[in-house]
C-alpha cells in the first residue's frame, strides 16, 4: 500500500490514508487532497431542492 502512495498510521498498522490530513503530514506533502467531511444538515438539502443554495 505503501508503494501506491498511501500512508501508514504510525500507532495502528492496519490503518491506511491517501489524501487526508494525517497522509499530508506523515508523507511530508504540502497540503491534503480534501478536507474533512461537512454534516449535510435538513436545512441545507432543502435549500438545495428549492434552488436557494
Amino acid at each position: 500500500m505503501r508503494g501506491a502512495g498511501f500512508s501508514n498510521l504510525p500507532s495502528e498498522w492496519w490503518h491506511y490514508d491517501f489524501g487526508n490530513q494525517l497522509w499530508a503530514h506523515y508523507g511530508g506533502h504540502p497540503q491534503a487532497h480534501f478536507g474533512p467531511a461537512q454534516l449535510d444538515t435538513i436545512e441545507e438539502r432543502w435549500k438545495r431542492q428549492l434552488g436557494d443554495g
